[in-house]
């Protein structure tokens, strides 16, 4: 159940970093025309502080940040469902142990069986006689 909502999480997110990739796309394609509005700006006088700019994130750095952080959680995930199937392949393991175990006994209940049979058949027989000579 935790590993089906671990994957229902990591499609999620996987959905979601594709859309960010996708908008990010887009808005490289229309870098142009944003240069050309930044430079109109510039020419009206109305220039950006250029350290101001450099000192916040742009929106390809944020991506990325954001995209190494779904990296590592996809990373920590994949590791839990690496985990929960080697704990699964070793609770089959056991079971296998286990039936082949009870396998074994029952065989050898059979054969102890098996083996007593004649003998309480016998003493059936003998006291079967013995209570017909009581009714008599």
């Amino acid at each position: 159940d935790r590993v089906e909502k671990h994957a229902v999480q990591m499609s999620s997110a996987i959905d979601k970093l594709e859309d960010a990739h996708a908008r990010l796309e887009l808005c490289e394609a229309h870098g142009a025309a944003v240069d050309a509005r930044l430079e109109l700006c510039e020419s009206h006088g109305t220039a950006i502080d250029a350290k101001r700019m450099a000192e916040h994130a742009s929106f390809a750095e944020r991506l990325d940040d954001l995209e190494k952080l779904c990296g590592t959680s996809a990373d920590a995930h994949a590791k839990e469902l690496s985990a929960a199937h080697a704990k699964m392949d070793e609770l089959h393991a056991c079971l296998d142990n286990e039936k082949h175990a009870r396998d074994e006994q029952h065989a050898s209940m059979q054969s102890i069986v098996a083996l007593e049979r004649p003998q309480q058949e016998a003493r059936y027989v003998e006291l079967q006689g013995k209570l017909a000579e009581l009714h008599r």
